[in-house]
């Protein structure tokens, strides 16, 4: 069975399905089964000669001249993967119109990268080169730069292995291994870039001592429900997937959010006394939204003319109660007054001297033409509102400014009473603020949140329930509004589940994509269960550790239909 690749024409398929999706990167067009000439998304040779007997050999220009580490680059065709284990993947793709040697394909993740390799059955002192795809599984980008070492340990500990200073071209390192020694062993793929460092290990991996002990593969037709797409498609597009995980998947009760600062994180900054308020310093001026942070000096107060009735009555008892406390010390000394008068002077020197702190006069009482009463922050955060304008007279506990502290608000939502009982308990909250695309989830934002009982508003009678919501980047302003979604501690199973972003609506049934290899995926259509509008339990159809794909599912499904239209399988 000839395989040949699958690729989008744009003006092929633009009528039929480029109008409502813009596509820009794929394309499929109508193929010649005896002769076909495949401009391809990254234009990279994909020469698919193989030994066998073809009627026609078939050329894959790529733009950027790459070949896959195919035919004349890599001495073999481009494998077949075969579903598989989602976490590591070993399988053989055969190829022509009859029996040939094993091509194995794998495909493996680390919590950091994803490995897709395709090479030949390793023969003892033959060369074999091996096409190994590396991928970032943060943002599921090509590695670009860096060094690649392929170890093959054997069962008796004997170790080869060769490097690669860089890869060949971007994403993809070709190095060329001849094993010396024969038998089970254990293959390590190291890779060191600025932006990664992983290492993969592959079990039970064989080296064969010739090539007649090399096992032969029956021909197997392609698999009709199996979807090619070529890693340099992914690295181009918003690709992404994750696996189906078990998870608690509650249901979610529908309400409106606002974010609103705690009663702890405001605070009104008083004047300290009366007088003529001052900007703290006329060359660095503050306003309103600046930062500031505990401690710091805003304001100051400058005496006015009721000075004689304020403060300097307070510098006066401070430098009194300082002189009487020096005398009955030195009394003391000389047995002359009791420790209890001496105490008494002390405590209230010390509760004047507290005050004289307090407004910013300590080491200027001596000098009262330098007294000045200082406000200063009482927490960090931001300078929300300024109530005076420089040279206004102010009253000792009039209002200067007001200060909050965006790092942690609280998130208040609102739900009619019919969607919620008075006594069901939220254990968690789904919500996005207007204008943002993403959705988050409460308890991934920092601390867990505290299960809480909804309570009867003043305001609207709506049941209303409050969390607190730590917000360190400060992505979140308070009196923005949010859609949200309650989850309620139902006492709900845990099951499979997949995100939300992974599935799709097609002729009123959900579909999800499965990438079963590296390049290879399949169309599954699950049977699906409660939602929390971020994950969904899958009671079907997905098993958990499958992967899905969540960004770029459009693009599949364009492969998938151009598949249909050609008349084959996995095109390859």
């Amino acid at each position: 069975m000839r395989r040949i690749h699958l690729f989008i024409n744009r003006t092929y398929l633009k009528p039929v399905i480029l109008a409502g999706i813009g596509l820009a990167l794929l394309g499929c067009g109508p193929h010649d089964h005896h002769d076909h000439d495949h401009p391809h998304l990254h234009d990279h040779d994909h020469d698919h000669t193989h030994d066998d007997d073809h009627d026609h050999e078939h050329d894959h220009p790529h733009p950027h001249g790459d070949d896959h580490g195919h035919a004349d680059e890599h001495d073999h065709p481009h494998p077949h993967p075969h579903p598989h284990e989602p976490s590591e993947h070993a399988e053989a793709a055969a190829h022509g119109d009859h029996d040939h040697a094993h091509e194995v394909v794998v495909t493996r993740y680390t919590d950091r990268s994803e490995l897709f390799m395709e090479r030949e059955e390793l023969v003892t002192g033959t060369p074999v080169r091996l096409v190994i795809h590396l991928t970032r599984t943060s943002d599921f980008t090509p590695i670009t730069s860096g060094s690649l070492v392929v170890r093959v340990i054997s069962e008796r500990g004997e170790t080869y292995s060769v490097r690669e200073e860089a890869p060949a071209r971007p994403g993809i390192f070709l190095p060329v291994v001849e094993v010396p020694f024969s038998g089970q062993t254990r293959m390590e793929i190291e890779v060191a870039s600025p932006r990664l460092e992983d290492l993969h290990r592959l079990e039970d991996v064989t080296v064969y001592a010739s090539a007649s002990e090399v096992p032969h593969a029956p021909h197997e037709d392609d698999d009709p429900d199996t979807i090619s797409f070529l890693k340099e498609q992914q690295w181009q597009i918003e690709f992404a997937n994750e696996p189906a995980a078990v998870r608690r998947v509650r249901q979610a009760i529908p309400a409106a959010v606002t974010f609103r600062y705690p009663t702890g994180g405001q605070s009104i900054l008083p004047a300290p006394s009366a007088g003529i308020v001052r900007l703290a310093s006329a060359e660095n001026p503050i306003e309103t939204g600046a930062a500031v942070t505990e401690g710091q000096l805003l304001f100051a107060v400058v005496p006015d003319s009721e000075w004689e009735t304020g403060p300097a009555r307070l510098r006066e008892d401070y430098l009194l109660a300082r002189s009487e406390l020096d005398r009955v010390r030195r009394l003391q000394e000389q047995d002359a007054v009791s420790a209890r008068r001496v105490e008494v002077a002390r405590v209230r020197f010390e509760t004047l001297q507290t005050a004289v702190e307090r407004l910013g006069w300590d080491g200027l009482m001596e000098d009262a033409s330098k007294l000045r009463a200082e406000a200063k922050a009482p927490i960090s955060g931001i300078l929300r509102e300024v109530f005076i304008v420089p040279g206004q007279r102010v009253a000792a506990g009039d209002p200067l400014a007001k200060l909050v502290d965006p790092d942690c608000l609280i998130l208040e939502a609102r739900t009619p009473a019919s969607r919620l009982s008075a006594n069901e308990t939220i254990a968690d909250v789904v919500f996005q603020p207007t204008g943002d695309p993403r959705r988050y989830r409460l308890s991934e934002l920092g601390e867990p949140p505290v299960p809480s009982t909804p309570l009867v508003g003043s305001d609207d009678n709506l049941p209303t329930v409050r969390f607190r919501l730590d917000n360190p980047d400060r992505r979140f302003l308070a009196g923005t509004r949010a859609t949200a979604y309650l989850l309620a501690d139902d006492g709900s199973e845990e099951g499979v589940a997949i995100p939300v972003s992974a599935i799709h609506e097609e002729d009123g049934l959900p579909v999800v994509y499965v990438q079963t290899g590296g390049e290879s995926f399949e169309k599954r259509t699950p049977r699906l269960g409660t939602s929390d509008c971020v994950f969904t339990r899958v009671l079907s159809g997905i098993e958990a550790g499958e992967r899905v794909v969540t960004e770029g599912g459009a693009f599949i499904r364009l492969a998938s239909l151009a598949t249909t239209e050609m008349g084959h399988g996995h095109v390859h």
